[in-house]
């Protein structure tokens, strides 16, 4: 992650992520800076699609999030062509919240609560993650972190800010 942001995105992008000190929240900025760049489908490692992805890119979409049942957004899968706008914007944010920290609430400086800010009610594609995909298959924190059990974003905002002051 430290390679490719440092490759495609120094500057004001590098120096934001360098702040970041969770890495549930690297990853959440680190994905959509990949798919800015380079477009294509990200997904967490426990999910899976319902459909053959053919069948969601049929109508060749810019884009694709999701929501669940209480609308909310989700990034645990995103799709996008390069350049996206709608993906520019949510970066926009996210550096404007680790410049500015209000909370030491991963979900809310990089993660979908940032997309729910800024995506809900926009134009943007949005599709009910039951149709698309699942989420959750072994999320044991165990399993997810065996090498630093304490390393779970929840666990780990209990004992350290997510993002360093400059």
């Amino acid at each position: 992650m430290d390679v490719f942001v440092g490759d495609h995105f120094q500057g004001r992008i590098q120096d934001c992520f360098s702040r970041l000190t969770i890495g549930a929240a690297r990853a959440d900025l680190w994905r959509l800076l990949v798919l800015y760049r380079e477009g294509g489908i990200y997904m967490d490692v426990d999910a899976h699609l319902v459909w053959p992805v053919n069948s969601l890119l049929r109508d060749d979409p810019s884009e694709i999030f999701l929501v669940g049942k209480d609308g909310r957004f989700t990034n645990y899968f995103l799709a996008s062509s390069p350049g996206n706008p709608w993906i520019k914007l949510l970066i926009d944010e996210v550096l404007r919240r680790i410049e500015d920290v209000q909370t030491n609430n991963v979900y809310h400086i990089t993660g979908p609560g940032v997309m729910d800010d800024v995506l809900g009610g926009s134009s943007c594609n949005v599709l009910r993650m039951e149709e698309v995909c699942l989420h959750g298959n072994f999320t044991n924190k165990y399993f997810q972190y065996i090498d630093n059990v304490d390393g779970h974003w929840i666990t780990a905002k209990k004992t350290r800010a997510a993002v360093r002051p400059r």
